[in-house]
């Protein structure tokens, strides 16, 4: 159970990435309406920055995930 206490903190990192995804995806729009392709560019690099964050967060809470898991199956087996 320690290793999901350590992930706590994921829960105000993932509301933060929602938070800058709706801002890229607004800025994406604005930018496809008004043909600015560099504002496409920069919208497009920020949404994939986002994901890769997504994504090292997600990873973090599966290691806890397995980790107590393991824990749990060792407590049983006890």
């Amino acid at each position: 159970m320690y290793a999901i206490r350590k992930v706590r903190w994921s829960g105000p990192e993932y509301r933060a990435l929602v938070d800058r995804f709706a801002d890229a995806v607004r800025s994406f729009k604005i930018a496809v309406e008004n043909e600015n392709f560099a504002g496409i560019r920069e919208a497009y690099a920020s949404l994939v920055e986002i994901t890769h964050q997504t994504n090292h967060l997600n990873e973090g809470l599966r290691h806890a995930i397995n980790e107590c898991m393991r824990e749990t199956i060792e407590e049983f087996q006890r």
